[in-house]
């Protein structure tokens, strides 16, 4: 589940058939890895600059994609206050419990955030501008460790 206050959609004035967009949602439901989302990226759109809610998507569906290959069950955003003041938080949810080695590699990232053994609690304000690729940069950190714990698994074999 990734919940983030985005739009996300092919606008209908980028494209205006809509059979052609809806190839388009069917292609990018079947894209399985970011190496395809790449390809898909350049061969349907080429250097074309993209409106937001179409950007968005892509970025969207590369979260989905990299969430996929680790523990994540869950990316969302929740709104709360402070002494009157709106912020967001980003919570991502996992499925089985944070490793000491993630929260190393996380706490290296930013000492703020909030862990439990279950979800990581992310002041949205923490992430900076580019959130977006800051995200995508904090998920790979449980594909990689847990690669790096397959192949550790292997030698010992």
């Amino acid at each position: 589940l990734i919940d983030l206050p985005m739009e996300i959609a092919i606008p209908k004035d980028f494209i205006e058939s809509e059979p052609k967009r809806l190839r388009l949602y069917q292609r990018l439901a079947a894209i399985e890895t970011v190496d395809e989302l790449i390809e898909f990226r350049k061969e349907e759109f080429k250097q074309r600059a993209l409106p937001e809610p179409l950007a968005n998507l892509l970025e969207a569906l590369e979260l989905k994609i990299l969430a996929q290959q680790s523990p994540i069950t869950a990316i969302q955003q929740t709104d709360f206050s402070v002494d009157g003041i709106k912020k967001q938080k980003i919570i991502i949810s996992f499925s089985r419990m944070i490793t000491p080695e993630q929260i190393g590699k996380l706490l290296e990232r930013n000492q703020a955030w909030d862990f439990t053994p279950e979800f990581i609690k992310i002041d949205r304000d923490h992430l900076g501008l580019r959130w977006l690729n800051e995200l995508k940069t904090v998920i790979r950190i449980f594909d990689e460790t847990a690669g790096s714990n397959l192949a550790k698994k292997e030698e010992v074999r």
